[in-house]
């Protein structure tokens, strides 16, 4: 519960941290032989990892200014957040958007109930669809989804589903990335799956003029 005391302390410790870091490149993290005053403005910001759509927009707006005063935030830059399903909605988005982010990058992982659930993700298929009508109506039209091949239960027509609902929420980026299954593990071959992605991609490259594949 990421309202909890022990969440919120945890969620504010690390803001306090990151902030040294930006503020004075933390501890040794820079010197004089690779001083960062001479990097010019940042025309590229992803924030991602750890579920940064549980902040409040208030500290995701505290990091934004930290960069700017640090680095400098170039005019028109591209400023990625990743917003996991089911962590916000059309108001956080809205607010996202006015603090300055013009990118989500939603991690799906895949369209199938079951799968989401033995993985332990947090949403199901309806926040995913939620998600997505969250971010377009706040404004934030460039959408970039992640979703995993080869999970578990996965076979080429549970795989092919998901890709599918994907594709028809038309994101500006799809990327895919196969699971990494250790010895004696249960899982569709990576070359069968990449051919039929290639297939799917190919068939909705119009639409498309990003997409990735990724191991």
């Amino acid at each position: 519960d990421v309202s909890s005391p022990r969440a919120t302390a945890t969620i504010s410790d690390y803001l306090k941290a990151l902030s040294v870091e930006l503020q004075d490149g933390g501890y040794g993290g820079f010197t004089e032989s690779r001083s960062i005053q001479t990097v010019s403005s940042l025309d590229t910001i992803f924030i991602g990892g750890g579920t940064p759509s549980l902040l409040e927009p208030r500290q995701l707006e505290m990091i934004l200014s930290l960069l700017d005063k640090r680095f400098g935030i170039a005019s028109g830059a591209e400023i990625s957040v990743e917003m996991d399903p089911g962590t916000f909605d059309e108001a956080k988005a809205r607010a996202f958007r006015l603090a300055g982010v013009n990118r989500a990058s939603m991690g799906v992982q895949s369209f199938q109930e079951e799968q989401l659930a033995v993985c332990g993700r947090g949403h199901g298929v309806s926040e995913v669809i939620k998600g997505v009508e969250d971010l377009r109506k706040a404004g934030l039209e460039d959408i970039s989804m992640d979703l995993m091949s080869g999970l578990p239960g996965d076979t080429l027509e549970t795989f092919t589903n998901t890709l599918k609902r994907a594709v028809e929420l038309e994101p500006t980026h799809l990327s895919v990335y196969d699971l990494i299954v250790e010895e004696g593990g249960d899982c569709l071959s990576y070359e069968t799956l990449i051919c039929e992605c290639r297939t799917l991609f190919m068939k909705s490259h119009s639409r498309y003029g990003i997409w990735s594949l990724v191991r």
